[in-house]
């Protein structure tokens, strides 16, 4: 769902493009600091595993 509308949506206009580059330039150090900080774990799971 997330992935069709990255491509359908986002990827459209430069605004969006931007934004998808930024995301993938910044999640890795986000999902870094959510790994090493113990109080942000359990919160995070549930987004990031809920289907």
């Amino acid at each position: 769902m997330l992935r069709r509308y990255r491509d359908n949506v986002l990827q459209q206009t430069a605004g969006g493009r931007l934004l998808v580059r930024l995301y993938y330039y910044i999640s890795p150090s986000v999902a870094r600091f959510i790994k090493n900080n113990e109080s942000l774990k359990k919160p995070s799971g549930g987004i990031c595993y809920s289907h």
